[in-house]
C-alpha cells in the first residue's frame, strides 16, 4: 500500500551532526597556498558551504597575507611556510604533509592494504608535532578496492574530506587546543609514499585471482533465504553457533531477506523484504509461522514507489509501529498500523535528505535512539553508523554528539534490532569489508546515553553454519524464535518450511 502524508508531527531532522552551541561565532579556517590546491581539499571546501559553524577562505602565501583572525591555518607548500605562519596565541597552525598534496603518488597506508590482502582499509587523519604523541583527529575504515587502485585512491580522497571536516568540528566543540607549534596533518603510517605505477602493478597482480573469484560469485547470483530456529535456546552472542535451522525460500525465483518477527495474540508474524522475479523493487511482505514445518504467506503489507527493505515492527503503548529502509526516497519514516499486520500508514518522517540504510529504533532509559547508516559525501552506506536521540517516538530527533558512533566497514551497518542477553545490551552488525553482508558481528553496547556511546565487538558469525551458504547479514530474535538470512545455494539436505498461499510453493 502507498503511505499517506504525515500530519501533525514535528519537523523531520535534516542534520547528521550536532552543531556547536557554545561557540559565539563560526570558527575561521584560512587555507594558505604556496602550491596547487589538492583536489580533495577543494572537495572539502565544497562540503563546508552547507555548514554554518565554519567559515573557510583561501589565500596565496605572499608577504601581504594576514594570518590574524583565523582560528586554524592550513598551510599547503614547503614546511618553511608553516613555520613562518605559526606563533599567534590560541591559533592552530597545520601543515599538510606532502604525501597528502598529490594523491596520484598515494600514501603507503592507503595502498598497502591492497598489497597485504586486507579486506578493510583503515584511514586515520593525525596531527603530529615534535615531542608530542600523534593526535587522532578522525578515523574510518572502508572496504578495500582490490584490483582497482584508482578506485582505492578515490575512496580515500573522499574519506579525507569528511575526516577533516569532523576534525574541525571537534575543534569547534573545544576538543583540541593550540600547542603553539606547527602540527603536521597526515595519515597514520604514511611516512613513505609508494610510486603510483608500482602500486597499480603490485595490487593488480596480487589481487587478480581474488577479483576473478568475486566476479564469478556475483555472476551466479544465488537467492537470499531466511533461516528459522523455532523454540530453541537462542545463540550466545559471545560464542555464536547456529544449528538445526529450517529455511523459508521464496517461490518462483524471488527472494526473502531482512527477516524480523513479532508475537501477537498467540500468532508469530514474520516481516520480510520481498523481491520477485517479475519485479525487482522490494516490498514488505508478512508471513505467519504456523509451526516448525509450515508458514502461511499473508501478502504484501507495505508497497511504495521506491525500493523497501529491512522492516522493523514494534509495539509501543498499545500501538504497532514500523520503520523500513526507504533509501531511494531519501528519508527514514515511522509507520503506524491501521490494521495489524495488514495495513500501515506513514505517520511521520524522522530524518530526510539522506540515503539511509537499515534504520533501527531502540528505547532505553526514557529515550528513543535511532541508528542508521548514512551515505555521506558520496561514500558508502556500509562504513558510517549515525545515531539520533529523542524523548518521543515521533521526534523531533537530534544528532548524537558522538556522530558517527561507528566508522568501520567491519561493524558499522546494522544487522537487526538491539537485544538483551544475560543483562547485556547487544547490537548486531554486518561485516561488509569482504563484500556486502559477508558476516554478522555482535557488539556489546557499553554505554548508551544522549551524550555518550561506546561499544565493543565481541564475536563474529561467519556464513559457515550450513553447506553452500556464502553470506549472512541479518539477525533477529523474538519469543523463542530466532531468524537469520543468508545467501547461497542450499544443500539438498537442508530442511525447508512449506509455504501456504505462495504461488509455485
Amino acid at each position: 500500500m502507498s503511505g499517506s502524508d504525515p500530519v501533525g508531527d514535528p519537523s523531520p531532522l535534516r542534520q547528521l551532526y550536532l552543531e556547536p552551541h557554545d561557540a559565539a561565532r563560526p570558527i575561521k579556517l584560512k587555507v594558505v597556498l604556496a602550491a596547487d590546491m589538492p583536489r580533495w581539499i577543494a572537495g572539502f571546501i565544497d562540503l563546508t558551504d552547507a555548514e554554518k559553524w565554519i567559515e573557510v577562505s583561501v589565500h596565496a602565501a605572499g608577504k601581504e597575507f594576514d594570518a590574524s583572525g583565523a582560528d586554524v591555518l592550513l598551510a599547503i607548500g614547503p614546511r618553511a611556510l608553516a613555520n613562518r605562519l605559526a606563533g599567534q596565541p590560541g591559533q592552530l597552525c597545520w601543515w599538510l604533509d606532502p604525501s597528502l598534496v598529490d594523491l596520484r603518488n598515494p600514501p603507503e597506508s592507503l595502498m598497502s592494504p591492497m598489497l597485504r590482502g586486507e579486506t578493510a582499509t583503515v584511514i586515520e587523519l593525525q596531527l603530529v608535532s615534535d615531542g608530542v604523541p600523534p593526535i587522532c583527529l578522525a578515523r574510518s575504515a572502508f572496504s578495500t578496492q582490490f584490483g582497482w587502485p584508482k578506485r582505492q585512491v578515490a575512496r580515500g580522497g573522499g574519506k579525507l574530506q569528511t575526516l577533516l571536516l569532523r576534525g574541525l568540528r571537534h575543534v569547534a566543540h573545544g576538543g583540541h587546543r593550540s600547542t603553539g607549534k606547527v602540527e603536521t596533518l597526515r595519515l597514520a603510517g604514511s611516512e613513505d609514499p609508494l610510486g603510483f605505477g608500482l602500486s597499480i602493478w603490485l595490487a593488480t597482480l596480487s589481487m587478480a585471482n581474488l577479483a576473478r573469484k568475486l566476479w564469478a560469485r556475483r555472476s551466479r547470483k544465488p537467492p537470499w533465504v531466511v533461516a528459522v530456529r523455532n523454540d530453541v535456546t537462542p545463540l550466545d552472542p559471545h560464542a555464536p553457533t547456529v544449528d538445526l535451522p529450517t529455511f523459508l525460500v521464496a517461490p518462483d525465483g524471488g527472494y526473502w531477506a531482512d527477516p524480523c518477527a513479532v508475537k501477537y495474540n498467540g500468532h508469530r508474524y514474520l516481516f520480510v523484504e520481498e523481491v520477485t522475479s517479475s519485479c525487482k523493487r522490494g516490498v514488505i511482505t508478512c508471513l505467519e509461522l504456523i509451526d516448525k514445518k509450515v508458514a502461511k504467506k499473508l501478502g504484501v503489507v507495505l508497497d511504495e514507489p521506491g525500493h523497501l527493505s529491512y522492516p522493523q515492527p514494534f509495539l509501543w503503548e498499545g500501538q504497532w509501529y514500523m520503520t523500513v529502509e526507504s533509501g531511494e526516497a531519501r528519508r527514514i519514516s515511522l509507520y503506524q498500523a491501521q490494521e495489524f499486520p495488514f495495513r500501515w500508514s506513514r505517520r511521520t518522517d524522522l530524518l530526510v535528505g539522506y540515503f539511509c540504510a537499515d534504520p533501527t529504533m531502540h528505547y532505553h532509559n526514557g529515550c528513543w535512539y535511532l541508528f542508521a547508516n548514512v551515505v555521506e559525501n558520496g561514500g558508502s552506506d556500509w562504513d558510517e553508523l549515525f545515531l539520533f536521540v529523542s524523548d518521543s517516538l515521533a521526534g523531533p530527533f537530534i544528532p548524537h554528539p558522538a556522530n558517527p558512533v561507528v566508522s568501520d566497514v567491519r561493524s558499522a551497518r546494522c544487522a537487526g534490532r538491539l537485544f538483551e542477553h544475560n543483562g547485556r545490551l547487544i547490537r548486531p552488525a554486518q561485516d561488509c569489508s569482504r563484500c556486502y553482508g559477508s558476516a554478522v558481528v555482535f557488539n556489546e553496547v557499553l554505554e548508551l546515553s544522549p551524550s555518550c556511546y561506546r561499544e565493543r565487538s565481541i564475536s563474529r558469525l561467519d556464513p559457515s553454519w550450513v553447506p553452500g551458504i556464502e553470506r549472512c547479514h541479518t539477525y533477529n530474535r523474538a519469543d523463542g524464535l530466532e531468524l537469520l538470512d543468508a545467501v547461497g545455494n542450499l544443500d539438498g539436505a537442508a530442511q525447508r518450511v512449506f509455504i501456504e498461499g505462495a504461488a509455485g510453493a
